[in-house]
């Protein structure tokens, strides 16, 4: 867990932040309203939810781990924790007392931005795929381009402003495109495209077998309808991504980034 991650935790705990317990129940997950009460004994400190009483007694005593995830800014988190005992009728005020689990401080915290610069990853056995051509200057975008002007692309990740890809060529050579060349980019999901005029960013480091790993920057959007839609569009297929990332955090089948 970097420091970062760490600190965003401790920022909501110390504001009693709103957080959402869930936990293992009959194949599923049965989900509780919290919210972070203080630092206590090494752990945190969360308010319990009546809900889910009767499952939390064989959780400690299993030592099963529970599920957090919480909103802080434009970031939204999750992490996992063992539930070490209840403190029932902790006091938050003179006026105030409420029922609270101590959970074990975690090990690790994923930590995802909410805001449209976040680059989701993309499945290379996923539903995204794209296509990539080289666009003359003064062409349409429109209209496709000659088959030979196609660049053989896999989808690496993707946020509104771009996407990360892996470019290659037919025969294995190494990949000859430049920063300043137009280029057009069809982006597929579940069979509904989006067509996008871009740029390639400077590459990080040169090809290596016959592959590229590198950047392309969609051309700004505009106030247009066709923008706003292009814009609502990725906006969508992000939050699908992000939506992902979390459930197969919380199911244990992923590892903080």
């Amino acid at each position: 867990m970097g420091r970062d991650e760490k600190k965003l935790l401790k920022d909501c705990i110390a504001r009693n932040c709103g957080a959402v317990l869930s936990i293992p129940s009959d194949e599923t997950f049965l989900h509780g309203k919290s919210r972070f009460l203080a630092e206590h004994e090494g752990g945190v400190l969360i308010q319990a939810a009546a809900e889910q009483a009767n499952v939390i007694e064989s959780m400690i005593d299993n030592g099963d781990r529970g599920i957090v995830s919480f909103k802080n800014g434009v970031y939204r988190a999750v992490f996992g924790s063992r539930i070490l005992r209840q403190l029932p009728q902790w006091k938050v005020s003179d006026t105030l007392a409420v029922d609270a689990l101590l959970l074990e401080f975690p090990e690790e915290i994923k930590a995802i931005q909410r805001r449209t610069s976040y680059r989701a990853r993309v499945a290379a056995d996923g539903n995204i795929s794209a296509r990539v051509w080289r666009l003359a200057d003064g062409a349409y975008i429109g209209e496709k381009p000659p088959h030979a002007q196609e660049i053989p692309c896999e989808v690496r990740d993707l946020s509104v402003g771009g996407i990360g890809v892996r470019l290659a060529t037919r025969d294995g050579s190494d990949p000859r495109i430049s920063p300043t060349e137009r280029l057009r980019i069809l982006l597929t999901v579940d069979g509904e495209s989006l067509l996008l005029e871009g740029k390639m960013r400077q590459p990080k480091g040169p090809p290596v077998n016959g592959g590229l790993i590198t950047g392309l920057t969609f051309k700004r959007l505009d106030g247009s309808i066709e923008g706003r839609q292009c814009l609502s569009f990725l906006n969508r297929v992000i939050g699908e991504l992000q939506r992902e990332e979390l459930r197969q955090f919380r199911m244990g089948l992923t590892k903080p980034a």
